[in-house]
């Protein structure tokens, strides 16, 4: 048996739980701000961004500035 099986139904949780903290309780749905693809999308461009970072670091003169 695994931890869904030991838990119940969604019923038999709502119960424990209003049981256990004495007042009524709701259950909702998770609905993430953006979906899978924009989420994917954020995360490789921050990855590309920290690569040039790194990259951009070994390759630049420390003493070299822009005025």
């Amino acid at each position: 048996m695994g931890l869904v099986d030991e838990l119940g139904t969604r019923e038999d949780v709502t119960d424990r739980i209003e049981s256990e903290l004495g007042e009524e309780v709701a259950v909702e749905e998770f609905e993430p701000d953006q979906g899978l693809a924009g989420r994917l999308q954020g995360g490789a461009g921050r990855v590309a961004y920290a690569f040039g970072a790194g990259l951009a670091s070994v390759v630049v003169d420390d003493e070299f500035s822009v005025r």
